[in-house]
């Protein structure tokens, strides 16, 4: 499961009052490390959606058997 969060409040991170966060992972918007949190969330999200597809298209009913 995919869960990510953008929080703003008064509470600032190296000058930053967005913070990313996803799962026990926290990040300051704008900054490498959270980069690097979107970048595996779009991976895992990649192959989740890659696995739901296959899955939906392999039981497409054949329109040959009407």
């Amino acid at each position: 499961m995919l869960n990510l969060l953008v929080l703003v409040s008064p509470k600032a991170t190296m000058g930053n009052y967005f913070t990313w966060e996803s799962g026990d992972r926290s990040a300051a918007v704008g900054s490498i490390e959270a980069e690097q949190m979107l970048e595996g969330a779009i991976s895992e999200l990649s192959g989740a959606l890659k696995q739901g597809v296959d899955v939906f298209v392999e039981r497409l009913p054949d329109p040959a058997n009407g």
